[in-house]
């Protein structure tokens, strides 16, 4: 009938989102319901926690599959998020409830102390109540992805009133009251002020702060309640991710009346410590409300360390981005957690986009193909991490530094097309200029390339889109909380917080009357201004627009300043040159800072001490934090910083893969990697490598059979590739074998070292080698990228990577393929480097200098890292064979067994087609250090050559690779100045 229908799509409905009866694992059999409260997501959640125990209900705020609530009521936290699964919340504090068919039967009987959770802590007192909000509002502070509410829905009239989110104002003072009367009704019952008091508690207690003789800075007293810094979590589970409540301080607000309406009700119940709940097997019960009740005084007065609530302020930090670009951890460490020690109360508001875009001028920005997120998301990987994790990492990386998530919101994009104000601008532009993009004009206007302003312009309009949500959001937030909040950060989402921001030196700097802070940003260049990424310094007329601290009075400047485009935008001219212009956007910000009449001050780095940065995957690497838009102070006030590099440096750009680490091995074929139909049958690839003597771990560092079945189909139809591993013991053969390579014994040498190179350059038995069509070597050392060959992303890696080399050869483009050395570009260097190390003797490099000087050896071929090669094996060219022979045959002969240093003297002298390719594309890297350290050659006092082994540095050594260089540097001006002689 129609009427079962409308159920059925009624109850289908209802198990889209958590509502019903729930199983708490932590109160087995207690009852657990969630039912919808009103519009907006609003609902109410009712429970109790004992056999005929008081019932409880608490608010809460459903968005799709998520649920944000409000346990404040029992004593738990403000905020509270979980995941509903379709058959269960999985909360942040790692509590599971199972949804149920009926409701439960009762709570059963517990003669021991119970499991407490962030959703299952007692509560001290009933707290006030607040007043009520609306359902938008609700639905607005809520931790969640649902549309943003618009500045009207704040203000708007509720038709029907839900329950109020965190604590009203005077809330603070009635929970206050309630815990004084609690402690002191403790105290008398277990006699003389408590007996398990500790004599530093009660020091501490009674001075407000500072330490007594029963504790020390960190740790626990004779409550068992952690003593430090920083307030601890409202629960016995706030480490695991859940949310500490929500306190208003008083400073931040009227001065309220000691008790609300609720308060004479928390008065009642704090002043009977033992109800009848405390019996003997519930102690922990009773220390759980000692402990919280401290916690209450301690959120309203402060501690001695971080002052009372005069200096307490309430800071709203506002972050609108991607994802990929947001610094979780340094947010945390550096930015949250130092205001929270310092007494401040810190809450986040962020909007961060999910979805994949290409980012903003990529084409000439090769590191932009190599963004990840921040490692405290996890690792790497072609997977992004579910929303559902994004989530419990922000506000577990947050809380547990003391600060409180108020509202996160993912979005996979951000739409501008559905403003009707943009639509009409655009149709004008397009009317006006129809050969030019019509956004390229709009907010901002550029004299650089029409696209990439136009690229500009949308970026910035999405950036302050999402800044304009978020704060109305945060409008939202003050209105359920009663007070505004004293200050409002602005940060953009690449911002690395490299020092502790230190919140009252930057008000002391400017004083009562400034109302504005900003990076003064004279200087935007790292080492040099012509060096990759450099801009000019700062404009008069501009104002620094990454991070900006403002009261709250002028927030709204900000948090409205996507509206303020379409109202104000088009006002904004400077005069360059004699002649007006349009500002560009960081003049459009300090115009519309100075137009109304904002007191700012810019400063020095040291006080807001960030530089905007990005995570690059690099597959050798790991994870290498670079900047990307440099801003520094050109004084006295100057950040120091260390062993970070310009994103478009050279030292970043050779650490890159070409075409990023997790492109898909399959859509990369047309780009050089099997770009021709593969023969029938298959090449025959041997991949070998040589571990003789005790020079190299004889232990391969990946299973060479389990990656080469793991490749792809075309790579496998393509080469048949065969793995051998050869050494000269039976213990190494039986250890190579069982990693999946097939174990070549050789005889043992006299001299290791020399057999292990001869081998890797002329190859073993000719009559063996000519089996195979294409040869692949790499050291006893290397290994794959990432992780071992653990994950798919580094199997795909090495595929398309031997495949590049492996096509180059096979289709007769080239005899041998090698890479370039990573750090040094010439044999020149390569001998400058040996010398300085002293890795052969002064005897045998004299005599390679000797042997290229005869020779005319030019040296302008590069220097090739030898350590993976690939060549062709059966018909290869004479060319290749005199070459690879000269190549060995010049180590034997001047006694230097560095192969690096003779190996584009050999190719160059035996005109060998062979060719360099960049470091990144090579596919195979380092892993592991040789086991044996190196040879260091040294002449005694009897004129004898002499050698240890070590591998440590030594200041002659640096003085030597500085003076060489000094020495190349000078010859290279020489040269350039006979080239310029007539």
């Amino acid at each position: 009938s129609a009427l079962q229908a409308e159920l059925s799509k009624a109850l289908a409905k209802r198990h889209e989102a958590p509502f019903g009866d729930f199983d708490d694992p932590k109160h087995p059999g207690c009852p657990r319901a969630i039912a919808e409260a009103g519009a907006g997501g609003a609902v109410n959640i009712t429970g109790s926690d004992r056999t005929n125990g008081a019932a409880w209900t608490v608010p809460g705020c459903v968005t799709g599959t998520g649920i944000e609530a409000n346990f404040l009521a029992k004593g738990g936290p403000a905020a509270l998020i979980g995941s509903w699964n379709g058959s269960a919340i999985v909360w942040a504090d790692g509590n599971v409830w199972s949804l149920r068919s009926s409701p439960a039967p009762g709570c059963a009987s517990t003669g021991a102390a119970e499991a407490v959770s962030a959703t299952a802590a007692p509560a001290i007192a009933a707290p006030a109540t607040a007043a009520p909000a609306t359902a938008a509002s609700v639905s607005a502070a809520a931790v969640s992805t649902s549309e943003p509410v618009a500045a009207a829905a704040v203000s708007a009239v509720a038709t029907k009133p839900v329950a109020a989110w965190p604590v009203a104002a005077g809330a603070v003072e009635a929970e206050a009251v309630a815990a004084v009367k609690y402690l002191s009704a403790s105290q008398e019952a277990a006699g003389e002020g408590g007996g398990r008091e500790g004599e530093g508690r009660r020091r501490r207690r009674d001075k407000g702060g500072g330490r007594g003789r029963g504790g020390g800075r960190a740790g626990k007293n004779a409550d068992g309640v952690a003593d430090e810094e920083t307030p601890p979590p409202d629960d016995a589970t706030a480490a695991a991710g859940a949310a500490p409540a929500a306190v208003a301080p008083a400073a931040a607000r009227p001065e309220a009346p000691a008790a609300t309406a609720a308060a004479p009700a928390a008065e009642a119940a704090a002043a009977k410590p033992n109800d009848g709940d405390e019996t003997a097997g519930d102690e922990s019960q009773a220390e759980l409300r000692r402990a919280q009740a401290r916690r209450v005084l301690r959120r309203r007065d402060g501690d001695g360390k971080r002052g009372g609530r005069r200096d307490r302020k309430h800071v709203a930090i506002l972050v609108s981005g991607s994802f990929r670009r947001f610094f979780l951890s340094s947010t945390a460490a550096k930015l949250v957690k130092p205001m929270v020690k310092q007494g401040h109360i810190v809450e986040l508001f962020a909007f961060l986009l999910t979805g994949e875009h290409t980012p903003w001028k990529s084409d000439v920005r090769p590191y932009l193909k190599h963004l990840t997120w921040d490692p405290a998301f996890g690792p790497p990987s072609q997977e992004q991490p579910s929303d559902e994790r994004i989530r419990s990492t922000v506000a577990g990386a947050i809380h547990s530094v003391g600060g409180t998530v108020r509202y996160l919101e993912l979005r996979d994009t951000v739409l501008l097309d559905d403003d009707e104000r943009l639509r009409d601008l655009r149709s004008e532009a397009q009317r006006r200029f129809p050969e030019e993009d019509p956004d390229s004009r709009f907010p901002t206007r550029s004299l650089g390339r029409t696209t990439t302003v136009a690229d500009a312009n949308r970026n910035m309009l999405r950036l302050f889109r999402a800044l304009e949500w978020i704060f109305d959001a945060m409008v939202a937030q003050e209105s359920l909380q009663g007070y505004k909040y004293d200050h409002v950060l602005v940060s953009r989402d690449d911002a690395q917080w490299l020092q502790r921001f230190d919140l009252n030196a930057l008000l002391r700097s400017g004083g009562p009357t400034v109302e504005l802070y900003v990076p003064e940003c004279s200087r935007r260049w790292l080492n040099s201004t012509d060096e990759p990424g450099a801009a000019p310094p700062m404009l008069p007329s501009e104002m620094c627009d990454h991070v900006q601290l403002l009261t709250r009075n002028h927030a709204k400047l900000l948090g409205r300043y996507y509206s303020r485009f379409f109202s104000h935008s088009r006002e904004c001219h400077v005069v360059a040159k004699g002649a007006p212009r349009a500002c560009t956007s960081e003049e459009l910000l300090r115009w519309t800072m100075v137009t109304n009449g904002v007191k700012w001050r810019a400063v020095e780095q040291t006080l807001l001490p960030y530089e905007r940065s990005a995570h690059i995957k690099t597959p050798s690497h790991g994870v290498h934090i670079c900047y990307h838009k440099f801003c520094q102070t050109d004084g006295p006030g100057k950040l120091k910083l260390k062993n970070l590099h310009m994103c478009q440096s050279a030292y970043i750009a050779r650490r890159l893969d070409s075409v990023g680490y997790f492109g898909s091995c399959l859509a990369l074929k047309t780009r050089g990697g099997l770009t021709t139909a593969p023969p029938a049958p298959p090449a025959r690839v041997a991949l070998y490598m040589v571990t003789t003597g005790s020079y190299d771990n004889a232990t391969p560092t990946y299973n060479c059979t389990d990656v080469m079945t793991r490749m792809s189909s075309p790579f496998r139809d393509r080469y048949h590739v065969s793995c051998l591993a050869f050494v000269d013991s039976h213990a190494a053969a039986r250890q190579v074998a069982q990693a999946g390579w097939t174990p070549m014994l050789l005889p043992p040498a006299p001299e290791p070292v020399r057999q292990q190179r001869k081998l890797k350059i002329t190859g073993w038995n000719s009559s063996e080698i000519d089996e195979f069509d294409l040869v692949v070597y790499h050291d006893g050392k290397s290994g794959l990228y990432g992780r071992g060959g653990n994950a798919s992303e580094d199997i795909c890696f090495l595929e398309r990577k031997l495949a590049q080399a492996l096509d180059l050869v096979a289709n007769g483009s080239v005899d041998l393929v090698a890479y370039m050395h990573p750090d040094r570009s010439s044999t020149a260097e390569e001998l400058d480097a040996i010398t300085c190390k002293s890795l052969c003797s002064a005897e045998s490099l004299s005599k390679i200098r000797t042997l290229h000087h005869a020779h005319g050896y030019p040296d302008q071929a590069g220097l090739a890292d030898t350590s993976n090669l690939v060549w062709r094996a059966r018909g290869r060219s004479p060319a290749l064979r005199l070459g690879m022979s000269a190549w060995i045959d010049a180590m034997e002969t001047t006694g230097c067994m560095r192969d690096q240093l003779n190996f584009e003297y050999a190719m160059w002298k035996h005109k060998v087609r062979y060719r360099l390719l960049p470091d990144p594309m090579r596919p195979f890297t380092k892993v592991r250090k040789h086991t044996i350290p190196h040879k260091r050659y040294y002449t005694d006092s009897s004129g004898k050559t002499r050698w240890h082994n070590s591998d440590n540095t030594t200041a002659a050594e640096i003085s030597c690779f500085v003076n060489a260089a000094a020495s190349r540097a000078a010859a290279a001006r020489a040269r350039r100045r006979r080239a310029r002689a007539p």
